[in-house]
């Protein structure tokens, strides 16, 4: 719904190798409706942005805010964005690099497939790995999301679905669903 949330992955991928707009997951059935994930390349710009897309509406930091650089490096690093009332905060291995505030109060559910990898709209892939994807229906705290990015988890209470995308390789892969996802 337009509640608070954590979107949170690990991925490796390199931007010479990536789309324009590389994605982590996406549930969009047209440009307006659902959520994306992803890494946007606005007008070229030679560093991709970590972006959430609610509604049609990107949400980014320029160059990453302040972490002020690449992201798809050829490293893996762990990326989240929480949304917590109006304001969306971004973080690179579990670091904040900045925020930004919601326009209105856009949903960021959509009861529709989810994509891993890819967005169905536009065509749009992670040429990469993404080896652990979560989604919790709170706004993880920067002490809790980094205790979540190692995996080690004090409380289940709020994440939706996690997939842990460590079993094999192929376009399916085994559902861990939590919540009400």
């Amino acid at each position: 719904g337009s509640s608070d949330f954590t979107f949170e992955a690990w991925v490796d991928g390199e931007i010479t190798l990536d789309s324009e707009h590389p994605t982590i997951f996406s549930n969009r059935i047209s440009a307006t409706e659902g959520t994306s994930f992803f890494f946007f390349n606005p007008g070229g710009a030679q560093i991709k942005s970590l972006c959430v897309q609610l509604y049609g509406v990107n949400y980014t930091l320029p160059n990453n805010g302040s972490f002020n650089s690449e992201v798809l490096d050829g490293t893996c690093h762990h990326v989240a964005i929480t949304r917590l009332g109006p304001l969306l905060t971004f973080y690179i291995d579990g670091i904040s690099c900045g925020t930004t505030v919601i326009n209105g109060n856009p949903s960021a559910s959509a009861f529709h497939d989810l994509w891993i990898g890819q967005d169905p709209i536009i065509n749009s892939t992670l040429k990469g790995t993404i080896s652990v994807l979560k989604i919790w229906s709170i706004a993880l705290s920067e002490a809790d999301l980094n205790s979540s990015k190692e995996c080690s988890f004090d409380s289940t209470v709020g994440l939706e679905a996690y997939w842990k995308l460590d079993e094999g390789s192929g376009p399916n892969v085994l559902e861990e669903v939590y919540g009400s996802l």
